[in-house]
């Protein structure tokens, strides 16, 4: 027998009984052995021990069942941790964004770049998850994709006013969750992508794609394509131009496909415009562009016919989208129910926005927000109606719901469904309000031919913000202080004679200081220009003064503000 033993069998020689010995565990061992001590009493025969014997091997088979938990938890700590791991390296988790002392529409802005980065991560993250690429291949498309959505964040970034508090927060957050995104396919990659075997990888990784010259431009059309050095094979690989009047286009605007020195009609082009084009090769490891290569259409020998009330200007809202804009702010009469565009850009109707109601017979051009004139499910829909009180953002729900834009649903919410007199007269005929990310890429992320976008003016003795086509020529008039939000209006003072001979006609807009009609009246300080995009609590308005540019939901939604539509350019 062995000591443990010998040392129960003095225990049991002593007390000589079943029972007793129960007791004993009770008082040693009270959780240890609280199972076998309960089989030991008298108070149920059917279920106690018969004899010592008994009690002897349930005290070993107890014993190896402890001896053996420190074993079973590390063992189920360790098989844990490698299941961690391998969902953690299956999928791009979400990252948890610590929203603290930020708005509602900052938090959504935040998740949706966050949507952004998680849907460009995407397809490297599954190609790395199968391990059907190589190493070296899968980190060089990351690499591209990373200047992708670096180039991103830094557009989505202009919706804050750059350095402020807001701006800040955005990058700073938006840097932490790419690197956090990026660093986990990176652990992808290397655990189940190998090396790569063979002789052709600088090919792959970084091809050389040469833009062939652009021939054969006429007014709307224009030749080019693409050639690549070396010997490497071209197969799974897709060749082709992309072209817009933006500098560096890319295949998310204009673009086709070709083979090898063989060329691509570039058709549809604006007559007397300049427009860029490059090659482009993607493969497994990402997209790699030529040299971009500038060429100028001809002027065309017939005028184009434009829609009434549409200004000539091209502007770019995203890559490979243009709006053209409305010849005036959008103005109302109520005793008539009639809409109309300003007869010229620069009219504004000023302090008399106050006498605003459902009987006023003159002209408005300040409106509160989701004001359309139809009854789409606001408690405040017509044209006149405005703050009643600070809490009056509920009045002004597109559809009834906080979150929906002008555009969402029936589209009847937003000014452009509107029947406009000298605008086609016509409704759902195309017009549109932009919206905040329209107002976004064409102030601050265009890179124009010229690098101009905008400019503040005094045209015609009126204060306003000059926008400058995407084919806009240095040499057409001599603007100062360009792209820059700080300087004031009179940086350049346009006569009536030079809007009207010059800068219109080379399609200019300008976007004249309305002014902002509150509850406490019309204040013309300012010029404030509705979105169709809704905030939380407000909506996303775009205001411009003396010495500021923004984009933001300070606007209340009771608010009036200008409207200022668009078309989209097919």
């Amino acid at each position: 027998m062995s000591k443990s033993n010998q040392r129960r069998g003095r225990v049991i020689d002593c007390k000589s009984d079943v029972y007793t010995f129960g007791l004993l565990l009770r008082e040693i061992f009270p959780h240890r052995y609280r199972r076998i001590a309960a089989k030991c009493t008298r108070d149920n025969p059917e279920r106690r021990y018969a004899d010592m014997e008994a009690v002897r091997k349930a005290l070993e088979c107890n014993d190896r069942m402890w001896r053996s938990v420190p074993v079973l938890t590390v063992a189920l700590i360790a098989i844990i941790a490698v299941l961690f791991t391998t969902i953690q390296s299956k999928t791009i988790e979400l990252y948890e964004i610590t929203t603290s002392g930020i708005s509602a529409d900052q938090k959504n802005y935040l998740a949706e770049a966050e949507w952004y980065i998680n849907t460009m991560l995407h397809p490297i993250s599954e190609a790395a998850e199968k391990g059907e690429e190589s190493r070296e291949v899968l980190l060089e498309r990351l690499a591209k994709t990373t200047l992708e959505i670096g180039s991103l964040t830094k557009e989505m970034s202009c919706l804050y006013k750059t350095n402020s508090q807001e701006w800040l927060t955005f990058v700073s957050r938006m840097g932490e969750v790419q690197k956090q995104k990026e660093q986990i396919v990176i652990d992808q990659i290397n655990v189940n992508c190998k090396p790569y075997k063979g002789d052709q990888l600088e090919w792959i990784i970084s091809p050389t794609v040469m833009t062939m010259s652009v021939d054969e431009v006429t007014a709307t059309s224009a030749m080019s394509g693409v050639d690549v050095f070396g010997n490497g094979s071209l197969e799974g690989m897709e060749l082709g131009i992309c072209w817009g009047m933006l500098h560096n286009p890319t295949t998310r605007g204009c673009h086709a496909s070709c083979d090898k020195n063989s060329v691509v009609v570039m058709s549809g082009l604006v007559p007397n415009t300049t427009y860029f084009v490059r090659a482009y090769l993607t493969n497994a490891g990402g997209t790699t562009y030529g040299k971009e290569i500038p060429f100028n259409t001809l002027p065309s020998d017939s005028v184009v016919a434009l829609e009434e009330g549409i200004l000539p200007g091209l502007f770019s809202i995203a890559e490979g989208k243009q709006v053209r804009f409305s010849r005036g702010n959008l103005q109302y009469q109520a005793t008539t129910g009639t809409w109309r565009f300003a007869e010229h850009q620069f009219d504004i109707i000023g302090k008399d926005n106050e006498m605003i109601s459902s009987t006023y017979s003159g002209w408005i051009d300040l409106f509160g927000w989701a004001t359309s004139g139809y009854d789409h499910g606001a408690i405040n829909w017509q044209p006149w109606s405005g703050n009643k009180d600070t809490k009056s953002n509920a009045l002004h729900h597109a559809y009834g719901n906080a979150s929906y834009n002008l555009e969402d649903e029936t589209g009847k919410a937003d000014w452009g469904y509107n029947a406009i007199s000298n605008g086609g007269n016509q409704e759902n005929s195309g017009w549109r309000t932009p919206s905040r990310d329209d107002w976004v890429y064409l102030l601050f992320v265009r890179n124009t031919a010229s690098g101009v976008r905008f400019a503040k003016a005094i045209v015609n003795g009126v204060n306003g913000l000059l926008l400058l086509p995407d084919n806009w020529k240095v040499t057409t008039y001599q603007l100062n202080s360009v792209n820059v939000v700080e300087y004031g209006f009179d940086s350049n003072i346009i006569s009536l004679a030079d809007w009207q001979n010059v800068l219109e006609p080379s399609g200019a807009v300008v976007l004249p200081e309305a002014g902002a009609r509150t509850i406490d009246g019309v204040y013309m300080d300012i010029g404030g220009y509705h979105s169709s995009t809704a905030g939380s609590d407000a909506q996303y308005g775009m205001s411009f003064g003396d010495p500021s540019i923004e984009i933001g939901t300070d606007a209340h939604r009771g608010d009036g503000l200008a409207v200022r539509l668009v078309k989209d350019v097919e």
